[in-house]
């Protein structure tokens, strides 16, 4: 029990503190959430990606194994979250939103200071791994799902790649670390500093954005979502983690990283593409309020377990 407490008083708590924060403020001042936003996508994400990366003392090639087994992984949960709204008999949007919300954690603004809070400091070299493939998978994944007139065909595919530097950044900073490129004072320290900077806004920006969410849906749908997110995701990267021969400490990552909340670009391509909103927003709204629970209890369960 004292284990549990300090878990939750040391890393859940004082998360949800800031997103609370954040949502407290924005229901008091109103910011102007897509300005915020655009912050975050366009400067302290990408100064993050390239940073993070090429500043971890371990090995590039360390995060092979996180490539491919989040790969495995992000399509075994989207495949099961379709496949059992399909089997539910529910339409194809839902299938969509349910595969969608599976796979697509809040790997940035909650996962990054999850893993720095749980972690050594190198282990988020291999978050970025996992905040890289969200970055890169989750806008052609979208604009698939979300079929429409504006968004299909190549320029649809190439808008969703390139319309943001996120990719281009990833790159970067893995291209850095892979050629032992370092960088010079005059970059580095404001590269350190937006990096520095990420992690306090990230979960500030979240609170902000959920604070806009509003909408009623259905209960079915909802509890499915926040059952495959919170339970089922973290569960699974357990037992495929363990069956594949993965170190203790591995696993004990993938645990973690598999089990926050459903990331809130969801919502927002579900409001932009018009395909479910309301459902996408609750499930990233209440999942974030459960992650109390939930990321505390996987957090406990991993170190009970002695992965950790």
């Amino acid at each position: 029990m004292q284990l549990f407490l300090d878990i939750l008083t040391g890393i859940t708590l004082p998360i949800l503190g800031l997103v609370g924060l954040g949502y407290g403020v924005q229901r008091r001042l109103g910011f102007d959430v897509p300005t915020l936003t655009r912050m975050q996508v366009y400067v302290l994400l990408p100064g993050a990606l390239i940073y993070f990366p090429s500043a971890a003392k371990l090995p590039l090639d360390a995060a092979w194994p996180i490539l491919w087994f989040s790969l495995l992984h992000f399509a075994f949960l989207f495949a099961l979250g379709w496949g059992i709204a399909a089997l539910a008999g529910m339409n194809r949007n839902l299938c969509a939103i349910l595969g969608l919300a599976a796979f697509f954690s809040n790997s940035g603004n909650y996962g990054i200071p999850l893993i720095q809070l749980t972690f050594p400091e190198d282990y988020l070299l291999y978050q970025t791994v996992v905040l890289s493939l969200h970055s890169i998978v989750i806008a052609p994944v979208a604009l698939l799902t979300f079929r429409s007139p504006e968004n299909s065909g190549r320029n649809g595919i190439l808008k969703a790649f390139f319309g943001t530097p996120l990719l281009p950044a990833a790159a970067l900073g893995y291209l850095l670390k892979g050629y032992d490129v370092v960088l010079p004072t005059v970059l580095a320290v404001p590269l350190k500093l937006v990096s520095d900077a990420f992690t306090p806004m990230a979960l500030l920006l979240l609170g902000v954005q959920l604070a806009a969410i509003e909408g009623k849906v259905e209960r079915g749908p909802l509890l499915l979502g926040l059952v495959l997110r919170l339970a089922i995701a973290p569960a699974t990267a357990w037992g495929f983690a363990l069956l594949l021969g993965f170190p203790p400490n591995l696993i004990a990552f993938f645990v973690v990283s598999a089990a926050v909340p459903v990331g809130v670009l969801l919502a927002i391509f579900a409001s932009e593409y018009k395909v479910e909103p309301g459902l996408a927003s609750m499930m990233v709204f209440i999942s974030t309020v459960l992650s109390a629970l939930a990321v505390t209890g996987w957090v406990y369960a991993v170190r009970y377990a002695g992965l950790q």
